[in-house]
């Protein structure tokens, strides 16, 4: 009998360990590694810790982590026997009558919703036989009138009905959804003012002795991101361009980031631990539209297989639209030097990354033709060692602003060229000469010829150098000649027509340009001689 009563009072000793309410700890963010998608969030904690088996759980845990993506660790001697992951509210019918009342609410609305589409599914089947039995008689058999005219009138009643019925239904459906989504906002609104909208680590452990346990925890957090972005500035032609290569950051995560330490990865989050396998990498002739469209994933090396790849749903942001970007092969990691805090917003913030010198070769670029003004292009070398992604960049030419222009890298070669905008000290003009543009007639045949002046001049106190672009017509018909006269010295390319002047100006240098062309055509035809801009104007 002694024996007995010392089994029951350990077995009710075990009992109240797991009875009684467990420690808790506060876990504390203090690094995180942001994925272009996800997020790897290092946290840690202490926690006094009794002799013996027993409970704790640690809080403030996210509630977009992937609870099979939790790792717990710590340098003493404690066993981890368990580790689980639960949701705050759990608990909150118990703390607050009112979600109970909630949670009711949405099962009795559920239920209604169940009815409403069985009815509806039944409205829907009535609508499928009706239609099935529209021809009556059967093939081969004759219908009278009378009949006809009164299937037709019931078919065409009866369908009316259904659809009334349906849209009755649908209608019904919405406000009943929209109810529910009125109740998760005012029991969301509670839970997140008790802090209670967060998940939390229930773990069992053994300790020989009372100990003051710390462990780290970390978890692949979802609803978070980071997308690239360049300021790109030139200050003066033969000086280096300064890139910097920015971040915009976005926190969806429930809990604010606070004064962490931050690195940006271009690695998948959701990769396991498996080796890749390799393919055969085949080569083949790539066009234009093929590079800027990239195919970026279609290479020797596969993916890994992706170690939580049901969560997929869960790290992507429904709010957040998302681009496929080429990235290295190798993922990459920027640690960046300043902490920074990120509340849980959901709303992109700028960070600064890190930043190039890199080397340009300045040129001009002007189609007189089109407009009177000199574009400033440069061309960076070096670009590729810089373990960029797409995105998009700030241009600055001086203290001046000029717009917004892409980064592509999967339709790049080894030189990135960048239009710094118009440059007003070079000046440029295209004059047509009228004495020798004319029109005439040559038997069956009309002649039109063109001759055309450019004038060029560098305003600017350094050496220039400039390419100057214009066109000849290209003939398409056998019957339409086209002959090319002066070109001062300009590169003419027979298939496109394309006519093209590369020059160096000195400083206050000017230099005239002439070039001309004559088109032949039968002279009962119409040829459109003459090129037009498309543009909008007002109709009054």
């Amino acid at each position: 009998m002694k024996h007995l009563i010392i089994l029951v009072s350990a077995i009710l000793f075990a009992g109240s360990i797991f009875a009684q309410k467990p420690l808790t700890a506060k876990a504390d963010i203090d690094e995180v590694t942001v994925y272009l998608y996800g997020a790897e969030v290092k946290a840690k904690t202490n926690v006094n810790l009794t002799k013996g088996r027993g409970i704790f759980e640690i809080t403030n845990i996210s509630p977009q982590a992937i609870n099979n993506s939790v790792q717990i660790s710590n340098a003493q001697n404690i066993e981890i026997l368990s580790v689980s992951v639960a949701d705050y509210n759990e608990d909150a019918e118990l703390i607050f009558p009112e979600i109970k009342r909630m949670n009711d609410s949405v099962k009795i609305i559920t239920a209604k919703i169940t009815a409403l589409n069985n009815e509806k599914a039944s409205f829907e089947a009535e609508k499928e036989l009706l239609v099935k039995n529209l021809y009556i008689g059967g093939d081969n058999a004759g219908v009278n009138i009378a009949d006809l005219k009164t299937a037709s009138a019931y078919y065409r009643e009866r369908t009316y009905v259904i659809r009334q019925e349906m849209t009755r239904i649908d209608n019904l459906i919405n406000a009943e959804n929209e109810e529910i989504n009125k109740i998760y906002l005012r029991k969301n609104k509670i839970l997140t003012t008790n802090n209670m909208f967060y998940k939390k680590i229930i773990i069992e452990y053994e300790a020989e002795t009372a100990i003051n346990g710390t462990f780290t925890i970390s978890y692949i957090a979802g609803k978070c991101g980071w997308a690239p972005s360049y300021d790109l500035k030139a200050k003066e032609i033969g000086e280096p361009v300064i890139m910097k290569y920015k971040a915009k950051v976005f926190n969806n995560t429930g809990i604010a980031w606070q004064s962490v330490k931050m690195k940006l990865s271009t690695g998948d989050p959701l990769q396991g631990a498996s080796a890749p396998t390799i393919s055969t990498w085949d080569l083949n002739f790539t066009s234009n539209d093929q590079k800027a469209s990239g195919g970026y994933y279609a290479n020797a090396i596969k993916n890994e297989e992706r170690q939580f790849e049901s969560a997929q749903y869960q790290v992507m942001d429904e709010n957040i639209s998302y681009n496929t970007v080429a990235v290295s092969e190798i993922s990459i990691e920027f640690e960046i030097a300043k902490k920074y805090n990120l509340p849980s917003d959901g709303k992109p913030y700028t960070i600064d990354v890190t930043e190039y010198s890199l080397n340009a070769d300045f040129s001009y670029y002007a189609i007189p033709k089109f407009e009177s003004n000199v574009y400033l292009i440069g061309k960076i070398t070096g670009w590729e060692a810089l373990n960029l992604i797409d995105g998009e960049m700030n241009v600055y030419f001086g203290e001046t602003y000029l717009g917004v222009s892409q980064l592509n890298t999967g339709s790049l070669n080894d030189t990135l060229e960048l239009s710094f905008g118009r440059d007003k000290q070079i000046s440029i003009k295209r004059n047509r000469i009228e004495e020798f543009t004319k029109k005439s007639l040559l038997g069956n045949s009309r002649k039109e010829s063109f001759q055309y002046d450019i004038l060029v001049k560098n305003n600017r106190k350094v050496d220039v150098k400039l390419t100057i672009v214009d066109q000849v017509p290209v003939s398409r018909e056998s019957e339409i000649e086209v002959t090319v006269g002066e070109l001062s010295g300009a590169e003419y390319n027979t298939v496109t027509g394309k006519v093209t002047w590369n020059t160096t100006l000195k400083p206050a240098e000017s230099k005239k340009y002439t070039f001309g062309y004559s088109i032949k055509y039968p002279k009962e035809q119409s040829v459109n001689t003459k090129q037009y801009r498309s543009m909008s104007s007002p109709k009054f």
